[in-house]
């Protein structure tokens, strides 16, 4: 849709509006709630935190209302990530827990909540949301990352490297896993 927009001149924001308006006036519940977690998104992309933390607000009861829990727990991950950019780290936990509750299978609330455990200095939490997250999402390279950032501040260098080059094989375009590597191999003294 986003290329399709780019190709005609439209933004995408205003072609998803119109999509929720129309959802809305035909009582589509389900297409206006995901229209209006789209809103959100691209609000959050644009760091528009205020007006995304309103649309998946606005999302919520319209998920609760066609029984999408899944929905729910998206809106949930997604408050929490502007919770925790905004560094409000009560709100951003309550956040994440409550959509790993709804969804105990939502691997980015896993993984979210792991990095502001780390933040916190739970480290033992913050491993186990992360590996929970791995488990959840064996093709993403975010939760072995975080691991491994836990284990370098734990001195834990061995680990740290296992766990990289771990997130290295599912994305060898990480360039965080590669300098975090780097750095890894430095404090043991091995050449990178």
């Amino acid at each position: 849709l986003g290329q399709y927009c780019r190709f005609v001149g439209m933004d995408l924001a205003t072609v998803v509006v119109e999509g929720k308006e129309q959802a809305r006036e035909r009582g589509f519940g389900m297409l206006e709630a995901d229209c209006g977690k789209s809103l959100g998104d691209i609000a959050l992309a644009r760091s528009d935190h205020a007006a995304a933390r309103r649309l998946y607000e606005e999302a919520l009861p319209l998920y609760r209302s066609v029984g999408s829990v899944m929905g729910e727990a998206n809106c949930f991950q997604r408050l929490g990530e502007i919770a925790l950019r905004r560094s409000d780290h009560a709100a951003a936990r309550a956040r994440y827990e409550e959509a790993i509750r709804r969804n105990p299978d939502d691997a980015n609330s896993h993984i979210g909540l792991g990095a502001l455990l780390a933040d916190q200095g739970d480290m033992t939490g913050a491993v186990t949301e992360f590996q929970t997250g791995a488990r959840l999402a064996p093709g993403d390279s975010r939760p072995h990352v975080g691991t491994a950032w836990v284990y370098s501040r734990q001195n834990k260098d061995t680990l740290a490297i296992a766990a990289l080059q771990t997130a290295i094989r599912i994305n060898p375009k990480d360039p965080q896993a590669y300098l975090m590597l780097v750095e890894a191999f430095q404090r043991t003294g091995d050449a990178a």
